[in-house]
């Protein structure tokens, strides 16, 4: 089975505290272990941008250090780095017609429409709400 992961996800179990960042690296740990991990390049971008900022992070790692982690990632056999097509950007808006959603909602319909793309039924979030609509793509929240 293909499990994704969301940026967020990605971002506590790296650099989170307590409970969440040991739930959170427990439900990646757990795909690993059993399933293939998916995660887009677009999450994989947004995971990047997230952990290097220094405007959320006293001392954020250095590029280098955080290329290498998405290194052993796209590296690993268990892990796929999808790609996000010029389809799922349609995909994406159709959704939100077909369901009256804003545009705000576009980031989450671009996820979903890649994710139904590659055939991925489950995604690891920290906001199951934001994909309430999109009933193809089952939105679960670590530790939940």
């Amino acid at each position: 089975m293909k499990v994704a992961v969301d940026a967020g996800v990605m971002l506590v179990a790296y650099a989170g505290e307590g409970a969440a960042q040991r739930e959170c690296a427990d439900a990646i740990e757990a795909v690993l272990a059993e399933d293939v991990l998916v995660v887009t390049a677009a999450e994989m971008a947004g995971f990047v941008d997230l952990i290097t900022d220094n405007g959320h992070f006293e001392n954020p790692p250095e590029l280098v250090d955080v290329a290498a982690l998405c290194n052993d990632y796209a590296s690993a056999a268990n892990v796929e780095i999808a790609e996000n097509q010029a389809d799922d950007l349609v995909a994406a808006l159709a959704l939100l017609r077909e369901h009256g959603l804003p545009a705000t909602k576009l980031g989450a319909a671009l996820q979903a429409a890649s994710l139904r793309r590659l055939g991925v039924e489950q995604l690891l979030t920290l906001e199951p709400p934001l994909y309430a609509e999109f009933k193809f793509v089952r939105a679960l929240s670590p530790g939940r």
